[in-house]
């Protein structure tokens, strides 16, 4: 095989590698950005991209209905006026704090220039939302 066929091949194995690094910062904000395109969308997948304690906080926060599952209630906490808008899931990020232990605090700017800032937690094998600051 020759060196231009394996070049490509290469770099596209450490890209995919890249997406579940602990210290990578594109995995922290791509990690935000699956988290920021499904809550929009009210998709259960949401909830599956946040920290058990962050999902806890957020459903003990709105009214309990006895039909609705942890999910619906955080979906609902989430989209709720009492919360600030979510920024769109392609907004600016950069990462202004970051922790080796596995903690990254990503601030994201609107085309509006409102800021928005996110705790991300490293799980082991991805980045999980774990807070917002307000």
């Amino acid at each position: 095989m020759s060196l231009r066929r394996v070049t490509p091949v290469l770099a596209l194995a450490v890209m995919l590698t890249s997406c579940g690094d602990e210290s990578s910062y594109d995995a922290a904000k791509t990690g935000l950005r699956v988290w920021l395109a499904a809550a929009h969308k009210g998709d259960e997948e949401a909830c599956g991209h946040m920290t058990a304690e962050y999902r806890r906080l957020l459903s003990a926060a709105t009214s309990a209905d006895a039909l609705a599952t942890e999910c619906d209630l955080v979906l609902a906490a989430v989209a709720s006026d009492a919360m600030p808008a979510l920024p769109p899931a392609n907004a600016a990020m950069n990462v202004p704090a970051w922790d080796p232990s596995g903690e990254a605090l990503i601030e994201v700017t609107s085309d509006d220039s409102k800021r928005a800032r996110f705790w991300m937690q490293w799980d082991g094998d991805r980045w999980l939302v774990a807070g917002r600051e307000k």
